[in-house]
This record gives C-alpha cells, structure tokens and sequence, in this order.
C-alpha cells in the first residue's frame, strides 16, 4: 500500500473550514466506494474523532515535531497498509506554513506535504474575498517552492456570480491560473459542527447517532455537487509513484522488536501483559498509533469504562486517558465499585498510566465549575449538582 494515493486539505489559517472540507472529502470518497485512510498532522484528538467517523477507521496523528521524519513516515505506510486504503486523506494544522516558530516549518503542514511528497489542495474562506483571493493563492504557491499546491476549495462562497468573479481573479494572474480550482463550497447551517473549550463536538458522545449520520450525509452530498472529486483523485494518482520514490528514499527500515520470554518461558507460551484501558464518553483521548504499537509489543488491550462499569477487568496495568471528567463528574463519582477497585489496583502497586482527565480521575477531588459543565450536557443534571465536589478515584493518594 506504500503507492495509496493521497492529497493533504490545508487551510489558510485556522477557521477557513479546513475540517469540514476534509472531513467532506473523506465521506464522499468513502461513498464512492472508496476506502479512505485518515491522517491528522500535529497533536489532536478531537478531529480525528471526526474522521474516523467519516472514513469508519481509526485517524493517525502525523506529528513532525514530535515524532520527527522516520516515524512519521512509518505511521503513515503502516495505516495505509492497515486499512488496504484506495485513498489518503490528510487533514493539515493552523495555516499551511504554521508550525512551531515563525523561522522554520517544522511541525507544519507544509513540512508534513513535502516529507510525503503529496499534493495540498488550500482552503479559503472566501465569504468576504473576490479577486484578492487569487492574490492570497499566488503568495501560498510561491512561498515555499518544494510545497506541490495541487488545487485549491473556496469556502462559504455566495450566489453563482461570486464562484465566477473568484474563478476571474484565478485566470487574471499567469502565477494562478494554471493552479486548478478544484470547487466551491456554499454556506450550510447543517453541516456545522458545534465548538467547546477544547474544540469541536465528538460525533459519538455528544451529538446523536442520528445527528451524526444525517450531518454526514448532508456533507457529503455537498461535496460531491460542489468539488470536482475525479480532478481531485487524478491529482492525488498522478504523483502518487513519485511520492512513493520520495518517502521510500527517506524512510529508515523498522527495527525488530525482540521480545524476551519471562524465566521459565518459552517465547511461544510467554504469558502476554494485559493492559486495561479506559475508554467511554468521559476517556477518549488517545491516539490510534500509542495503542497499535503497544499490541505491536504484545499486549492486549482490554477496554473498560469508568462510567458502566462496575469494576475493574482483569490486568496488570492500566491506561486512563484524557477527555471529558468534568462533564460526567456526577456519574464518576456516583460509580463508587470502579473507584474502591481503581484505588484497590494502585495499592498492589500495579501500574496505572493516567494522563490530562485520567490524572483528574486519580485526584481525592475534583471541584466542577459551572463554566466547565457544558450546559446542559451533563446528563440532565441541576446547575446545584453540578456545582458539587466530586470525589473520584479513591480517598488514599493512588498517585504515590
């Protein structure tokens, strides 16, 4: 799968609609019949969780500044594999150019383009721009040369005559008019995603399945009779062999991971490390690539909630990840059986991996404000209630 065609959605800057052109993409593809592989580049957790709603596999975070090239490049062969995917659609950070400082493009967009040797098709919000759209796409396409602008989407574009006056001021410059406008997106109150303090809704937490599939399928809908999806998939299959030649001559072989049998053990009939993980509405944060290379290592993720269950599985250590505490804090704390079995497995010593809303989990204490509880989405409960201070994993210091 190493030659799966792929294309990176970037936008402008933040808030042109990048997500939602992406995240279109992504579900028309898949309606085509397509199987679409999801990639997110930077640190995220809540955009891949509409990814994999759309594509129906999980998203891969694609951090050039954390991981750096290699495993970059790695995680992007092995998803791709993974998902026998006919298409790669990767869903940029920020603005293109947009990463860790202002000198240089590491952890950029644009970085993560040029390392897989893909194509970007550039979001514009275009609501409030005519000709000096074009202007905005000639100094994207000339600022960093090695970056492949393969097309671009204008977004909340208004009747026919503001599509046409954008596609006027695209030919009445040499520099644009040979770069493909690839479509033109309308404003459509339903396919808005509602936003939090920490980013967009979860598809299957906080908004009905129902919801989900209808804003899915209205997205859709939009994108298949707003972008040209044949010039896009040609664009992505034309350089699909030369990115290949690219990654290939940059990607370092993945070591063996040699795996020592206990004493008394034979590798064959080595027991396997049995890792719980909390995962509900409340824990959701994690990325797709932690939990792979972990069974790649030879656990075996067992998956638990904090919120229904009643105690802990059987295992010998334990992952809570971030997410939302504080809008179920009620029921956490309520689910008294998990936490004495939670505070029980911490004073056998066992290890427990919390991170962000686990390490929330962990506390004597959490004391939920009002501006913290998501208004109204806290199950039903009473302003009084949510006010409380919910006392969660246990009443001993379970971090020590």
């Amino acid at each position: 799968q190493m030659q799966t065609p792929a294309i990176v959605v970037s936008g402008v800057s933040s808030g042109v609609g990048k997500t939602t052109v992406a995240v279109g993409l992504m579900r028309a593809l898949r309606d085509a019949g397509l199987r679409v592989q999801p990639f997110k580049v930077g640190p995220d957790f809540l955009d891949p969780m509409q990814h994999d709603a759309a594509c129906g596999v999980p998203s891969v975070n694609l951090d050039g500044w954390m991981l750096g090239r290699a495993a970059c490049l790695e995680s992007y062969a092995a998803a791709c594999t993974a998902s026998h995917a006919d298409i790669a659609v990767v869903e940029g950070v920020m603005g293109l150019h947009d990463g860790l400082d202002g000198a240089s493009d590491v952890g950029s967009t644009a970085q993560m383009a040029k390392w897989l040797g893909v194509p970007v098709v550039l979001v514009l919000d275009a609501w409030c721009l005519s000709r000096s759209a074009a202007a905005m796409v000639l100094g994207y396409s000339l600022f960093d040369p090695d970056v492949l602008l393969g097309g671009v989407v204008f977004n909340k574009v208004g009747a026919a005559s503001h599509s046409e006056w954008l596609r006027q001021g695209m030919l009445s410059h040499e520099g644009t008019a040979k770069i493909r406008i690839l479509g033109s997106l309308p404003t459509n109150s339903r396919i808005h995603v509602a936003e939090r303090h920490l980013g967009l809704h979860r598809p299957t937490h906080d908004d009905s399945s129902g919801e989900v599939a209808d804003r899915l399928s209205t997205l859709s809908l939009l994108i298949q009779s707003s972008i040209d999806l044949d010039a896009l998939l040609d664009l992505a299959r034309a350089q699909a062999a030369t990115a290949t030649a690219h990654r290939k001559a940059h990607m370092l072989p993945v070591p063996p991971r040699n795996i020592t049998p206990s004493k008394g053990h034979t590798l064959h009939d080595t027991p396997r490390i049995r890792i719980g993980v909390a995962h509900d509405a409340a824990f959701c944060f994690y990325y797709a690539d932690n939990l792979r290379l972990l069974e790649a290592a030879g656990a075996v993720l067992v998956m638990f909630s904090p919120l229904h269950d009643a105690q802990l599985p059987c295992v010998d250590a334990l992952i809570i990840g971030g997410g939302y505490p504080e809008l179920y804090a009620e029921t956490l704390s309520k689910n008294t059986s998990m936490r004495a079995s939670v505070c029980q497995f911490s004073a056998q010593g066992k290890l427990i991996w919390a991170e962000c809303g686990g390490l929330m989990y962990l506390s004597r204490s959490l004391l939920v404000l009002p501006e913290h509880t998501g208004a109204g989405e806290n199950q039903g409960a009473s302003s009084n209630a949510l006010q409380h201070t919910a006392t969660t994993a246990t009443h001993c210091n379970t971090l020590q």
